[in-house]
């Protein structure tokens, strides 16, 4: 049994048996497809198009882009509340928060001819913000979360399997936004779209809510003691190291799926529905290949495969 400072106990959260997360597969299936038109119709190219559908620069366009990873460091600091809070509650009520942002982009026309563009850029500006610290809060809990709730005997290949379901799936939404946007998309097909990612991200959010597990914890390290902890955590040169490396591929893919859709639009002349379609290739590639890794990772590891 574990206590706070301030005196409560708390019991250790309960073990969740192999049944209790077989019956909670089916749900995360559910939610994995609802994610997966959230994705598609909220961010990824959409968003990127939409921004400069808007009259934004490449360079505003950008720094708008940066802010959720640049926002993901609070992730270090939000990780002992999270565990208190619990995992699962933490989880769902940054995700139903955080879809919302999609929903209020809709009144991006209002504001701009009421407040000019520099209203627009101020209010996206901090729509973007809002959605990456509610999106910090619900990744930083979801991780620990989704290890307890899947069988580990099975975890690489269910992975594997909703990930082709995911992929499928966005390859169906990637076709819907494509051929909604058209040739010469309004404001209109980008804020349709957008509610319909919100009201995907809401059912989604609703399905993971009916999973077992993520329960409130306190564990050693988690108090006063866990900043002490989290500095000495960087003397070890071999996680350096493997930041250091997911830090130079985060920094080529990312300019990488940030400016092909505008690359694609402006330079060689494609339509704004045709550069939608374009991400349907990496889609593919994902989706016939996901089971095998999941397949190799359950057989030699997770680095080999990684390396």
């Amino acid at each position: 049994m574990h206590m706070q400072r301030t005196g409560k106990h708390i019991p250790p959260p309960k073990e969740i048996s192999n049944a209790e997360k077989n019956r909670g597969l089916p749900w995360i299936i559910i939610g994995v497809i609802g994610f997966a038109f959230y994705a598609t119709f909220s961010a990824s190219s959409v968003f990127i198009l939409f921004l400069d559908h808007m009259g934004m620069s490449k360079l505003q366009i950008g720094s708008l882009l940066a802010i959720s990873p640049f926002l993901g460091l609070l992730a270090l600091f939000v990780a002992p509340s999270v565990a208190r809070i619990g995992y699962k509650r933490s989880t769902i009520l940054s995700l139903f928060a955080r879809n919302t942002v999609p929903a209020l982009l809709f009144f991006t026309p209002w504001v701009l001819s009421r407040f000019g563009f520099n209203g627009l850029l101020v209010f996206v500006t901090v729509l973007l913000m809002f959605q990456a610290i509610t999106n910090t809060i619900a990744q930083t809990a979801w991780f620990p979360w989704e290890q307890e709730y899947v069988p580990a005997a099975i975890r690489g290949k269910f992975f594997a399997t909703t990930s082709m379901i995911n992929n499928l799936l966005m390859l169906l939404a990637l076709g819907a936004a494509g051929l909604l946007l058209g040739t010469n998309p309004e404001t209109d097909n980008f804020t349709l779209l957008f509610l319909l990612g919100a009201g995907s991200g809401m059912f989604a959010t609703w399905a993971f809510s009916r999973v077992p597990g993520g329960a409130p914890e306190y564990k050693p390290g988690l108090g006063k003691e866990y900043f002490s902890n989290l500095i000495s955590v960087f003397k070890d040169k071999n996680f350096t190291l493997f930041l250091g490396g997911i830090g130079l591929i985060f920094f080529a893919t990312s300019q990488f799926s940030a400016f092909i859709p505008l690359y694609m639009q402006d330079q060689v002349g494609l339509d704004s529905g045709k550069v939608v379609l374009l991400s349907s290739g990496a889609t593919v590639g994902s989706m016939l290949s996901a089971y095998l890794w999941g397949w190799l990772i359950d057989r030699y590891g997770s680095h080999p495969v990684m390396v």
